[in-house]
């Protein structure tokens, strides 16, 4: 079966559009909330952009932390710290953006 994604009304199989709503259609199994897996993928984006927050701040930490004791590796995550600070913003500018 085919249904509308954005009216939910059964349509033949070799239709390309809802002969009611004129929408694209795309292969549904049963019909359900046709915004599910936009919601769901919205979620999980939301999850990796504040996930991703704390490895920045993790090299911020580990650089002061050690800047004394270990200058070499303190350097190496002051430089992590930077980097995946600017990819998280740029992964901000492109999901929100």
């Amino acid at each position: 079966m085919k249904y509308c994604p954005k009216c939910q009304i059964e349509v033949d199989e070799k239709t390309a559009n809802c002969p009611h709503c004129n929408e694209p259609l795309i292969i549904r199994t049963n019909p359900g909330n046709p915004n599910e897996a936009a919601e769901n993928v919205k979620g999980i984006n939301e999850f990796v952009v504040f996930a991703s927050l704390i490895i920045p701040f993790l090299g911020f930490i580990l650089y002061y932390v050690w800047k004394e004791k270990k200058p070499y590796q303190s350097k190496f995550y002051l430089g992590i710290g930077i980097v995946s600070l600017i990819c998280y913003t740029i992964m901000i500018i492109i999901l929100y953006f």
